[in-house]
């Protein structure tokens, strides 16, 4: 009977590369030059390396080729929060940031890097919001600092019946109520039979600040869509050389009158130059509902 010689059925492995030993088709060796690989022999031979230089011999094909030598995530990454990337040659560690850093791309476009970010400027702050509901005044009071040269009051609201809204400065956390205001408030009103009226008013010796000529601010139903809104500027309060002023504008639509108004206004406490300490504003009668927030603003 005939023998059939199938040669091998399968690989073998034949572990590290000797070059003295003799290797046939099929071998499987493990062999490190540049890099750890293994290679599958392809034509019998003695004593040629199956990688020199990264070129495969002749003699050998790669089975499974190693990654680039030092650049393995296990000993690249050596500390918890690194991050793994690469660069033009190959996988780079960047090392874990300080608190609060913020990650971002380098200025070439090439490379992660970690960035402080830069606190936002505190030129214009909120100091505090008042949310009134049927209140007989809104005040600010202890929120004046060198800090901050102009302050802005933003506010809206309605009062319970037919009114005017009154401003007064402060003093040691309390109104000034003397009679030493001087303002003025111009603006005009539209109808909704498509009359208008110009309005202006003004006080000299009162005893409050007034942003509007009209005292009807009644919104009618209580509905919040109606009432008055506006915006105060207080300038430099804390200046004992100046006499403290206000200026701003405000507006409003009455539900019931069937009009809207609209009023530039300015107001002046005329007595000893001396500093305030807050603002308050108060319906001449009944409550307001509403809100009114205080803001800083350097200059």
């Amino acid at each position: 009977m005939a023998t059939i010689d199938l040669g091998k059925i399968k690989l073998v492995w034949r572990g590290t590369y000797s070059g003295s030993t003799a290797y046939t088709v099929d071998d499987v060796v493990q062999h490190t030059d540049t890099i750890t690989s293994s290679f599958i022999c392809t034509t019998a031979s003695t004593g040629n390396a199956p990688s020199t230089g990264g070129s495969v011999h002749s003699s050998w094909a790669y089975l499974a080729k190693g990654g680039v030598a030092g650049t393995d995530v296990g000993t690249t990454i050596t500390t918890q929060g690194d991050i793994l990337y690469r660069d033009g040659s190959g996988l780079q560690r960047l090392a874990k940031g300080t608190a609060a850093q913020t990650l971002k791309m380098n200025s070439g476009a090439t490379a992660p890097e970690w960035a402080t970010v830069t606190t936002p400027t505190s030129d214009f702050v909120k100091l505090s919001t008042v949310t009134a509901s049927t209140a007989s005044t809104v005040s600010f009071d202890g929120f004046f600092t060198s800090d901050y040269e102009w302050y802005k009051v933003i506010w809206k609201g309605y009062p319970s019946a037919d009114t005017y809204l009154n401003m007064r400065f402060r003093r040691s956390n309390a109104d000034v109520t003397t009679s030493n205001y001087e303002w003025m408030a111009w603006g005009g009103e539209r109808h909704s039979g498509s009359s208008s009226n110009d309005q202006k008013a003004g006080g000299w010796t009162d005893s409050y600040m007034r942003p509007a000529s009209f005292n009807d601010l009644q919104n009618g139903n209580s509905n919040t869509d109606y009432g008055f809104n506006g915006v105060s500027y207080i300038y430099r309060p804390l200046d004992t050389s100046l006499n403290n002023t206000i200026n701003g504008f405000m507006s409003f639509k009455s539900s019931n009158a069937g009009s809207m108004q609209m009023y530039n206004y300015m107001g002046c406490l005329e007595d000893a130059q001396t500093a305030i300490s807050g603002i308050s504003y108060y319906p001449s009668s009944g409550t307001v509902t509403g809100k009114w927030t205080l803001y800083g603003i350097k200059h």
